[in-house]
């Protein structure tokens, strides 16, 4: 579990706490009771945290997994709620780039003026 943690970037609790709110299926166990992550528990994981990590609630996201579960026929919706969170994300982006343009300026601003300082 470790290594699958580390691999997805999380803490093996954030592992333990997706799979028990039903964002991961149940993991197999080995022999000792340790989990065992194959490559599509692990990439399921990765999907699961940068969903979380930009914002997507665990409802949109429990509502997204549960439709990719039951097949095919959910595409359209799968494909809606994703186009939803990539708007989302464009328009958090389009603000953060304006602010990162603001802080540049007041940035610049301030070496500009201890440059001026610096020169007296």
């Amino acid at each position: 579990m470790g290594e699958a943690a580390e691999h997805c970037g999380v803490s093996a609790n954030a592992l333990r706490y997706y799979e028990r709110v039903g964002l991961l299926e149940p993991v197999e166990r080995d022999a000792g009771g340790r989990r065992r992550y194959d490559e599509q528990t692990i990439a399921q994981a990765v999907f699961v945290i940068r969903m979380r990590q930009t914002g997507m609630t665990i409802r949109t996201l429990r509502e997204y997994l549960d439709l990719m579960r039951a097949g095919e026929h959910t595409i359209d919706r799968r494909r809606e709620i994703l186009l939803d969170h990539q708007a989302r994300l464009l328009r958090q982006r389009t603000a953060i780039d304006a602010c990162l343009g603001l802080m540049a300026n007041k940035l610049d601003a301030f070496g500009q003026l201890a440059a001026a300082e610096g020169k007296r």
